[in-house]
């Protein structure tokens, strides 16, 4: 019986289509709900295509844009009421006129139309509002806060253009998203960030981070050609990363030689990170003296200074180049392991250096200065260019360990310890923020001011 009537079902005809009818139920406070209806899909059962699984983006476009229609038309009209009455005296203000406000959202531009009310009787300032119209408090800008953030994450990490484009791509095309709206809200928020640093120095912050144990800021410069002329040709960028408590942190980024520059923005980050008079302060730069000073000027306590290991790693690299002497090939054939000695003094260099053992270091340069003569003695007059190449790439490597003897921790130690010991993340941030920001691949660089102002300072801790 059971599975009689179970054959005897109607199916599904594969000729009708399937429907999906999608509706928004607004439900006011003591009544009884709205039903609007905003659209419905349909789809066929046996010919689907690939392209109609789901909802395509036109489609899903047009429902959330209806979608916020009708929710922002109901905010705006509710919200209009509920303003209606005078916060002083209660009465009901009249009605001046009808506005047409538009606001920006993520799923596009809306109008809707909202009322202006006029003042109260009660109000004897003759200075005072004469109008009031609320929705305008509410968007100020005609911008959602959701919007000014998609712009300035954008425009601080890519050209403006280029970030227009993803923006239309990616189906934001209702959405004003023109380079230089991007820019304005860009610039906007840049500034926002500029005076909370300023506050922050000042010590009138709202909000108080908390004490940070330990900061680690990594800090590296690039250069980046001006696109003024009159100006200097190449300007300094400054970039880093804080990790806090052991955990990566903040970046920044700044252009110290700008007129609108000073020390005090630097304070206010370092302060917004959690420094504090106990908070225990190192540095890891490359050995330059500006970098490590900028820092220290900003620390409330003298803080240990730490040498980077990528660029230790890098001349160390080249020296090893260097010191193996272009041969012909019959005599690489006669002793192919003829400068393997010379390989071997790169590498206890390279040990003591690891170990924190600078004073080693220096011997072993001088040993390897010998080696060098000595191969020289024993082949006049061959090798001349590389010769004198070699001496001066290890005069120069001695000299950068000699002028940053004090800044030699033991590496194997903090690696150990699970401490940083290189600045491959600032190297990151410079890529990210300022080669491809700027576009220094292709030889064009951006105002200073506007480097400025894209900078993004967002903790990601």
């Amino acid at each position: 019986m059971g599975a009689a009537a179970k054959d005897r079902r109607p199916m599904a005809s594969e000729d009708h289509p399937r429907k999906w009818t999608i509706r928004v139920e607004l439900t006011p406070d003591g009544n009884a709900p709205i039903t609007y209806e905003i659209g419905t899909i349909s789809r066929p059962i046996a010919d689907l295509a690939p392209e109609q699984i789901g909802l395509t983006l036109e489609e899903g476009q047009q429902i959330l844009r209806r979608v916020q229609v009708q929710m922002i038309s109901s905010q705006a009209h509710a919200y209009a009421l509920c303003r209606q009455p005078c916060v002083d005296c209660g009465r009901p203000r009249r009605v001046k006129d009808t506005r047409t406000k538009c606001v920006q959202t993520i799923s596009g531009a809306f109008r809707f139309r909202g009322r202006r009310y006029r003042a109260c009787g009660c109000r004897n300032d003759p200075e005072g509002l004469r109008q009031d119209f609320p929705l305008g408090e509410i968007i100020p800008r005609r911008t959602t806060p959701e919007v000014r953030y998609l712009f300035a994450e954008l425009g601080a990490s890519m050209p403006y253009r280029a970030a227009s484009k993803v923006l239309r791509t990616c189906g934001f095309g209702d959405m004003r998203a023109s380079h230089m709206a991007i820019r304005r809200h860009t610039l906007a928020m840049g500034h926002e960030l500029e005076a909370q640093r300023l506050e922050a120095a000042d010590g009138q912050a709202v909000h108080a981070p908390e004490t940070a144990k330990s900061l680690v800021v990594g800090i590296d410069d690039t250069y980046v050609k001006h696109r003024d002329r009159l100006a200097a040709r190449q300007f300094r960028i400054t970039a880093g990363r804080v990790g806090r408590n052991g955990k990566l942190g903040a970046r920044f980024v700044f252009v110290s030689s700008s007129a609108g520059w000073t020390a005090n923005f630097f304070d206010g980050f370092l302060l917004q990170q959690g420094m504090k008079r106990n908070t225990v302060m190192r540095v890891v730069t490359d050995g330059d003296d500006g970098l490590r000073n900028c820092v220290q000027r900003s620390s409330p306590r003298p803080m240990e200074s730490q040498l980077d290991w990528f660029h230790i790693g890098m001349k160390l690299e080249l020296l090893r180049k260097a010191v193996v002497m272009p041969v012909t090939y019959q005599e690489y054939l006669e002793d192919p392991r003829a400068f393997d000695p010379v390989k071997r003094r790169v590498s206890r260099l390279r040990d003591a250096l690891w170990r924190g053992r600078s004073w080693q270091a220096l011997l072993q340069f001088a040993w390897l200065r010998g080696d060098i003569d000595r191969w020289a003695a024993e082949h006049p007059g061959r090798c001349v260019e590389s010769i004198r190449r070699a001496k001066q790439i290890i005069k120069e490597c001695r000299y950068y360990v000699c002028c940053n003897r004090r800044s030699f921790p033991n590496f194997a130690q903090q690696r150990a310890a699970g401490h940083r010991i290189s600045t491959a993340h600032v190297e990151s941030v410079m890529n990210h923020l300022v080669n491809h920001r700027l576009s220094k691949s292709s030889r064009c660089a951006g105002a200073q001011r506007e480097l400025i102002i894209c900078c993004r300072f967002a903790p990601s801790f």
